[in-house]
């Protein structure tokens, strides 16, 4: 048996990861595709993930988009020719929903935001979605999902891959930091995604101008690209050390792990953050996924919608963690067997 994973945002190798793990120890080979943007296929080596980086990111403009999108799934669709796989498997690629659709086979699209465009793409082509359960069936219905094909699992995606997850202290000599500052990640808004938005960046540079004044602070800016490394500290200009933008790939869990709050203008950090306990803002300011709305109802993940709400922000060291997730390490071993069970299936 043969599955292909194809893998187009950095996340998104975290959670396939351990998804990798099980389905090759019951002897099923997986061979990933990546698109080389965003650090992907670094953070595809250092966690020894084979892979063949396969197209590229075309740029934020509707046009661009749509070509991208036409030339990779004719380089997808040119490479999966050669594999006769049995199962295609992607988290939010409609490069590989449309590829494997052409190609006749079965693949499964998963994802925990509903309001993508490209979605409308994927829940046409893919033969079974699995969603979050913190989705209602009435907001799936009202986005076009057939319900016959969704597949509903608990909790958050990133509870796959936070079982194995340990954390350590190696992040403070990495990134020479010292444990009595108050740490902040930050996570930037994606300036060339599907759901950039104006507002996060205006509120992005308001909430760094409000955090640099802070004494004690240290802020850690993961960027996407390295203009966007160029316009911070233009920017900032003299920081007097209090930011840092790493230019070496880092273990993300662990950096959050150790934070004292983090802010994001995307979603997966936040919602992995939330997972691990540590204090969470958004400012996403797109459409809000009816995940992160479950998290905000349940106080769990806290949205600054306009600049007056960033003096909300708690910007002190957080309580001790305790690293105990009970039943929610549960989600990996359903997913595998929900994939596993569905081999056959067309």
């Amino acid at each position: 048996m043969k599955f292909w994973i194809d893998i187009t945002h950095p996340p998104h190798v975290l959670f396939f990861r351990p998804l990798i793990e099980e389905f090759e120890k019951v002897g099923i080979e997986t061979v990933v595709t990546t698109r080389n943007e965003y650090q992907v296929d670094d953070l595809c080596k250092q966690f020894h993930i084979k892979f063949h980086s396969i197209g590229k990111h075309y740029g934020k403009y509707n046009i661009y988009k749509f070509y991208g999108l036409f030339i990779r799934v004719i380089q997808l669709s040119y490479f999966a020719h050669r594999y006769r796989f049995d199962l295609a498997i992607s988290h939010g690629s409609p490069y590989q929903s449309i590829s494997a659709y052409l190609l006749g086979i079965p693949s499964i699209f998963l994802n925990d935001y509903e309001h993508p465009p490209d979605h409308k793409i994927s829940k046409r082509f893919a033969t079974k979605i699995f969603l979050s359960n913190y989705i209602p069936n009435d907001i799936i219905k009202q986005k076009g999902f057939e319900l016959k094909k969704v597949i509903k699992y608990s909790g958050l995606k990133e509870y796959v891959y936070i079982e194995d997850f340990i954390p350590n202290d190696q992040i403070y000599q990495q990134l020479k930091l010292r444990q009595k500052d108050i740490l902040v990640t930050i996570r930037p808004p994606a300036m060339e995604a599907h759901y950039q938005s104006p507002e996060s960046e205006k509120l992005f540079w308001a909430v760094l101008n409000y955090l640099i004044k802070k004494k004690t602070i240290k802020i850690i800016i993961l960027t996407r690209r390295k203009k966007e490394k160029d316009r911070i500290y233009e920017f900032i200009g003299n920081t007097n050390g209090k930011l840092l933008i790493p230019s070496q790939v880092i273990n993300g869990l662990n950096l959050i792990y150790h934070s004292d709050l983090v802010i994001s203008g995307g979603g997966t950090m936040v919602r992995e953050a939330v997972a691990l306990g540590v204090p969470a803002y958004s400012i996403f300011r797109g459409p809000k996924g009816a995940v992160d709305r479950y998290l905000e109802r349940n106080n769990k993940l806290f949205f600054i919608d306009e600049e007056k709400d960033i003096r909300k922000i708690k910007v002190i060291k957080k309580e001790n963690i305790d690293f105990n997730f009970g039943d929610k390490l549960e989600l990996k071993s359903f997913i595998t067997n929900k994939i596993l069970s569905l081999i056959n299936f067309k």
